[in-house]
């Protein structure tokens, strides 16, 4: 389906192929916004629109997927595993969604966009502009007969702003570690 966004409402460009009752929930997104292929998931929410509340997802590995049963059962999801495949990622989600009640929210490694454009704009915070400038400068000397020791020179240059930049991007946080009390109890 398609059509127009205009605030809160969007026109259909087709009718739809079955009823919907009144108060139904319905989800559009735009295009120009979709989500590219993400490298790899790095955590998941599901949303609950209805409550609203939020809890956490499991991201698990291929073999914890597929040794799961009944993949077609439906219910509030409670983990993901994620392919990222060569052209488009793989998104497998157990147990399947039950209603249009709950969303699933992710934290992903996005891939860098390409510079095609004079126009184009880096993925990267300002400060990494210097950086990649230099090592882009770095790269390219050979093709324009800059002597290795000046390359060396710029690569190192480059190397001493991207790790002032990476300085500059460390979360803060407290770290707490503790036993995992979650399978004492069960396993008794």
């Amino acid at each position: 389906m398609s059509g127009a966004p205009a605030g809160h409402t969007i026109t259909l460009a087709t009718t739809l192929t079955a009823s919907v009752a009144s108060g139904a929930q319905v989800y559009g997104y735009e295009t120009a916004n979709r989500l590219t292929r993400p490298l790899r998931i790095l955590s998941g929410y599901i949303y609950n629109v209805v409550g609203p509340s939020r809890y956490p997802i499991n991201v698990i590995t291929r073999d914890q997927y597929f040794s799961l049963g009944g993949p077609t059962q439906a219910n509030i999801p409670n983990q993901i595993y994620y392919d990222p495949q060569l052209g488009t990622g793989q998104l497998y989600v157990y147990p399947q969604f039950s209603t249009g009640d709950n969303l699933l929210q992710i934290t992903y490694h996005k891939e860098f966009d390409d510079f095609n454009a004079s126009s184009d704009t880096p993925d990267f915070p300002q400060e990494f502009y210097l950086p990649l400038t230099l090592g882009l400068a770095s790269l390219l000397g050979p093709d324009y007969g800059l002597p290795i020791n000046e390359r060396d020179s710029l690569m190192k240059t480059a190397e001493f702003y991207r790790d002032m930049a990476l300085s500059n991007g460390a979360e803060t946080g407290s770290l707490f570690i503790g036993p995992d009390w979650r399978w004492t109890f069960a396993n008794k």
